[in-house]
């Protein structure tokens, strides 16, 4: 908690101080700082972190260990979810690298709307960490899905419709919420 705290007393002075001197070099630099931070506490996270970070390494490992085939067709996991698992498991058979390819799929898709679209770099930030960050702690999949929507969103804004309807069929894969969006 004191970390988080501390995080966002740097994303609120570090940040106003980017503002006031109006240069946009500064200003990426800090949003950068503020997400490479983000990825690496979400990513290198224990097992003990967060309600459910045990059960999101307990799949992993049923997945790496079983593969696809043996698990139950009805389940409540995301075919696209657990697709991903058995991807990951293949290429390195550590539940950690779920939770950090998950993290960095959130900060990348949060960092690029931010960047793309926000005309307050420090606030973004702030209500990113203070509402969102903390949350995909326990979370990862729903806001994973909704940063991959980020992404459709913009394909869909450069009129790229093959790749939007990819992109939002492989967030929908992800987790069924993102097809609200």
């Amino acid at each position: 908690m004191v970390t988080l705290t501390l995080y966002m007393a740097y994303i609120a002075i570090i940040g106003c101080l980017a503002e006031v001197s109006n240069s946009d070099l500064a200003r990426k630099a800090y949003l950068k700082s503020v997400f490479i931070f983000a990825f690496l506490y979400s990513a290198l996270r224990g097992p003990s972190v967060g309600i459910d970070t045990i059960q999101y390494n307990r799949i992993f490992s049923n997945i790496a260990e079983n593969g696809l085939a043996v698990l139950p067709r009805n389940t409540e996991m995301e075919k696209g979810y657990m697709f991903l698992c058995w991807l990951l498991s293949k290429v390195i058979n550590n539940p950690q690298i779920i939770i950090a390819v998950t993290s960095g799929v959130i900060c990348l898709g949060f960092y690029t709307i931010i960047k793309e679209y926000s005309e307050d770099y420090m606030l973004s930030s702030l209500i990113f960490v203070a509402t969102v960050f903390t949350v995909t702690l326990n979370v990862a999949r729903q806001y994973m899905a909704l940063a991959i929507v980020f992404f459709a969103m913009k394909s869909a804004f450069q009129k790229e419709k093959i790749k939007t309807i990819i992109l939002l069929a492989l967030a929908v894969s992800i987790h069924y919420s993102a097809a609200i969006f």
